[in-house]
């Protein structure tokens, strides 16, 4: 195993670490630490997935740390951030359909961020369950 190997490998176990104490602390509604360490978690998919050859995972993973920051905000009540959140969230998971790699399975969940962020631009978006 080279150390590029090993070197990626730890990036992306800190990324996913990252993401998850995030979740951790939003549902424990500590908003202000959770989405500075979801920014974090963003951060560091974005390194990853920026990578050449990245997996489509890397990409994924980013649309749902940007899919948790949007939550974040709706509960805040920071609308049109939670729009923009949904629309980067879009924009990568449809990135990801069109180029064939999106789990069939995820499709839904592009035309649910759609609909939560429509509802988001009235003023009536709730954080889904």
């Amino acid at each position: 195993v080279c150390s590029s190997d090993l070197y990626y490998r730890a990036a992306v176990a800190v990324a996913s670490i990252t993401e998850r104490i995030a979740s951790q602390l939003h549902r424990m509604g500590d908003l202000p630490a959770a989405r500075h360490e979801t920014q974090q978690a963003i951060a560091l998919w974005k390194e990853l997935a920026d990578r050449p050859g990245s997996a489509w995972t890397n990409t994924s993973e980013l649309a749902d740390s940007h899919d948790e920051l949007a939550e974040l905000y709706i509960d805040v009540k920071d609308y049109p951030r939670a729009v923009s959140e949904y629309e980067q969230a879009i924009k990568l998971y449809s990135s990801l359909r069109d180029r064939g790699v999106l789990p069939k399975s995820l499709y839904e969940k592009i035309d649910e961020m759609k609909a939560q962020a429509d509802k988001c631009r009235k003023s009536a978006c709730v954080v889904p369950n």
